[in-house]
């Protein structure tokens, strides 16, 4: 009887053995679950704190305000031609201007058109042997014209992973 009953100790003790290190395993992603749910609390918190309403709407509205007011000494200068007429148009139009989001046709969209300043020139010699000053943006894509005296009007897009 006694070794019959220390066979079922010991099954006993296999059967606790094999469940602890479950047991270790479920607590490890428990305390790693919770810690990373207090870490996006903490930081949704941080960032409200560092970007209270007030802020956030001066950024915007100075933002709006860059985009309402082209530079077109900078911006031809830049492209060494005058601007397009229809460039111009564009950014003479308020309502389109300020818009959030412009589809175009089914199968092109612009999320936001950029301001014409010299903070907008995006460095890109390396990539493309020219740097770029955006007219437009779509997700993450930029929309500009090729600089130089000879280019066409065409509007080139550079995919987003591109720019650094």
């Amino acid at each position: 009887m006694v070794g019959r009953r220390s066979w079922h100790l010991a099954v006993l003790d296999f059967r606790f053995v094999a469940v602890e290190p479950v047991l270790y395993i479920v607590a490890l992603i428990a305390i790693a679950v919770g810690f990373c749910w207090v870490n996006d609390r903490f930081m949704d918190v941080m960032w409200k704190w560092r970007n209270p309403p007030e802020k956030l709407d001066a950024e915007r509205r100075a933002r709006e305000a860059r985009i309402a007011s082209p530079d077109w000494v900078f911006y031809e200068r830049h492209l060494q031609r005058p601007a397009p007429a229809s460039l111009r148009e564009l950014y003479s139009d308020q309502r389109v201007l300020l818009s959030r989001g412009i589809d175009y046709d089914e199968n092109h969209h612009i999320s936001s058109l950029q301001p014409l300043d010299p903070a907008g020139l995006v460095e890109t010699r390396d990539l493309l042997g020219f740097d770029v000053v955006p007219i437009a943006e779509s997700e993450g894509d930029l929309i500009y014209l090729r600089p130089g005296p000879a280019e066409r009007d065409a509007v080139y897009i550079l995919r987003g992973p591109a720019v650094g």
